[in-house]
């Protein structure tokens, strides 16, 4: 009985795993942002005096903005040209704008880096969307 239990629940961390793959084919890595001493912003851009850290190879997944996602409260957000997605942890959280992000070479796609510049109201409890500008 406990063999068959066993395997059912490595079939569910298979599937589990597959559709992560699927969601967030990417890796990014977060550098640790600039804040003037002891102020710093979280991923709600709430003021917070907690010191915060990079995040490193976080499983994300960047695309082009839409034109409708191009706008954060009626407001057009400037210079943002891609959507990076992101499981919500304790570590993501802790993304801020104007924070430096490196999405990870993959096949032929050379590494690319943006610069968060807002959180998208498309956002949920599970996923964390953030505009960025790409870099060059």
């Amino acid at each position: 009985m406990s063999s068959r239990r066993g395997a059912l629940i490595d079939r569910q961390r298979a599937r589990r795993s597959a559709r992560a793959g699927r969601d967030f084919p990417d890796v990014c890595s977060f550098a640790k942002p600039e804040a003037p001493a002891g102020v710093a912003f979280d991923a709600f851009f709430e003021s917070t005096t907690e010191q915060q850290a990079g995040v490193a190879n976080a499983p994300c997944q960047y695309k082009p903005l839409s034109a409708y996602e191009k706008s954060v409260g009626g407001k057009v957000v400037a210079g943002a040209t891609h959507k990076i997605k992101l499981p919500v942890n304790e570590h993501t959280m802790s993304i801020a704008a104007d924070q430096t992000v490196v999405v990870a070479a993959r096949g032929a796609t050379p590494a690319l880096t943006f610069q968060v510049t807002g959180l998208l109201p498309s956002s949920t409890s599970r996923t964390l969307h953030l505009a960025a500008t790409l870099r060059s």
